[in-house]
């Protein structure tokens, strides 16, 4: 044997899924399967699987005709080509998929297991292995984040909120050197380990084994809480759902919102397309967009992603905004054993038991019905000034903004503040992160009233004077407070019945938060008298 040569297999980066089961065939797994190369991967005298493989025609990379486009002299002869490869493997009945290059395009959508890379990453590494995580947040905004710490560290060391962000992949080392030396996963496993094509079946079974575990249930109970949906085959059946809810008119947890925050004050109304500039609507109503089609027009997905929704310009007469129906419609489907729902045009899944205990806790949240009056006005500011105007109990604090030291988002104490400290924060309807926004106001604006003196100050400068008594120079109590989240919404369903998921979750967080402050926390729907 030559010096420096061991008899250890070089380290392979493998990038593998799992196929359903139930897809036997390879034309249901590879797309156009009969068009590609075909070659058996033999090893020990034994076909261990079949390797698709397809080699686009090369072609002359673009920095060459950029670098020599004036020269006479010759050009380099460098070709690019994006090579794509699929070996199928086949073990005790199950069927794995690994992708060379760009091969993971040649896999058919939906054939494969979701999170089948997460969960042998989740059940391979301990919890103070990880290295990195992708994560989406569904906070005042939703996020994609990818975090990476200098050292190898566990979740709560990256501050993982549990409720609010969905864990997409992790990275980290697993504590058996064997399966990989670094492993990474969301619905494929990516790993770096020492292995050859003879030991690819054996290993690949450990990988199915790991698949099978429960440890990480016991590890990380949180992770099968929330997941984004991306399975086409169950995304397809949740979109026959609700096309059928639509045709059936069964508007229970069905509604239209806006996906996004707006600036309010320069809406001066939507429409839909087909009808006409000077027709606007003050909200969006499923109902009023069914009216403006065709009769008998049939309904699919095709034609909500088709249809658009502009919001138009009070200022300049033009949209401003624009979705599409899809992305603005919100439903909520219950379907074996847990909910699942769409939104801002993605479809989620939720565990049973913890939709429960966020609806549980949210309908335990105080009710406060009549304390304001219904809105009929042109944007918040204006009906937060004509509320204020017309009850001297209310101080106006709408637009008064403070900002504490060097850097620091501009911040509302209230929109409107009650003679019987009641600190009212009012929002017009919308879908998750414009209502999580609201709560994350309420909330922010609850702590520094608590823990920070000049924010105190300010507030009591800002107030008239037939309001300022009641802010404390030293420490506050909280318990004297309560904090109001006030929606402005024409819906006829309850306000906690009206709110997204993903805003149910921000309300209780927000809840929990300022009750351990001791603040009192309610909720209020505003009415709106404006025609639809």
């Amino acid at each position: 044997m030559p010096r420096g040569r061991s008899n250890s297999p070089a380290s392979q980066k493998l990038n593998i899924y799992l196929i359903k089961e139930g897809l036997v065939d390879d034309a249901q797994i590879i797309k156009d399967a009969a068009t590609l190369d075909r070659f058996n991967v033999v090893t020990s005298g034994q076909v261990i699987g079949t390797l698709y493989f397809k080699s686009p025609p090369g072609h002359m990379p673009k920095w060459v005709s950029f670098l020599f486009q004036d020269s006479t002299d010759p050009r380099p002869q460098t070709i690019n080509r994006s090579s794509s490869a699929i070996l199928i493997i086949r073990r005790e009945g199950h069927v794995f998929a690994l992708a060379f290059g760009f091969g993971h395009h040649l896999l058919v959508p939906g054939s494969w297991e979701e999170r089948f890379g997460l969960i042998v990453t989740l059940n391979s590494i301990i919890d103070g292995k990880i290295k990195s995580m992708d994560t989406q947040s569904f906070d005042t905004l939703s996020t994609h984040r990818r975090i990476q710490a200098s050292k190898e560290g566990s979740f709560a060391d990256f501050g993982l909120d549990i409720e609010r962000d969905l864990l997409r992949s992790a990275v980290g080392t697993p504590d058996d050197k064997t399966l990989g030396t670094r492993m990474s996963g969301t619905d494929a496993l990516h790993v770096h380990v020492p292995v050859d094509a003879s030991g690819l079946s054996a290993l690949l079974g450990r990988y199915f084994e790991k698949y099978r575990e429960e440890s990480y249930r016991q590890r990380y109970p949180w992770i099968d809480q929330l997941a984004e949906v991306r399975d086409a085959t169950i995304i397809n059946e949740l979109d026959v759902q609700l096309i059928d809810k639509l045709n059936r008119q069964d508007l229970g947890r069905l509604w239209l919102a806006i996906p996004e925050i707006i600036d309010w004050n320069d809406i001066n109304g939507f429409r839909y397309t087909g009808e006409q500039r000077n027709i606007t609507h003050t909200d969006l109503h499923v109902a009023d967009f069914l009216s403006t089609l065709e009769v008998n027009t049939p309904l699919s997905t095709e034609l909500l992603r088709s249809k658009k929704v502009h919001a138009t310009s009070a200022s300049t007469g033009f949209d401003s905004y624009d979705w599409t129906v899809y992305q603005c419609l919100y439903c909520e489907i219950e379907k074996e054993g847990g909910v699942f729902f769409l939104s801002t045009g993605k479809w989620y899944r939720v565990a049973r038991d913890f939709a429960e205990s966020v609806n549980t806790a949210v309908q335990g949240i105080t009710i406060r019905n009549d304390l304001l009056p219904d809105f009929n006005d042109r944007d918040e500011g204006s009906y937060n000034s004509r509320v204020a105007s017309a009850n001297d109990a209310l101080a106006l604090m709408d637009k008064k903004l403070i900002r504490l030291g060097r850097g620091l988002s501009a911040i509302e104490f209230c929109d409107l503040f009650s003679n019987e400290k009641l600190v009212i924060h009012v929002k017009r309807y919308g879908g998750s992160s414009v209502l999580s926004h609201l709560f994350a106001q309420g909330l922010v604006s609850g702590q520094l009233f608590v823990t920070e003196p000049e924010f105190r100050r300010e507030v009591k400068e800002l107030l008239p004077e037939s309001h300022r008594g009641l802010i404390p120079t030293s420490r506050p109590a909280p318990d004297e407070f309560e904090i109001v989240f006030a929606i402005v919404s024409n819906s006829s369903h309850g306000i906690v019945d009206s709110l997204p998921f993903f805003s149910r979750i921000n309300l209780r967080s927000a809840t929990q938060a300022l009750r351990s402050y001791q603040y009192k926390v309610s909720i209020v729907k505003i009415a709106t008298t404006q025609p639809r």
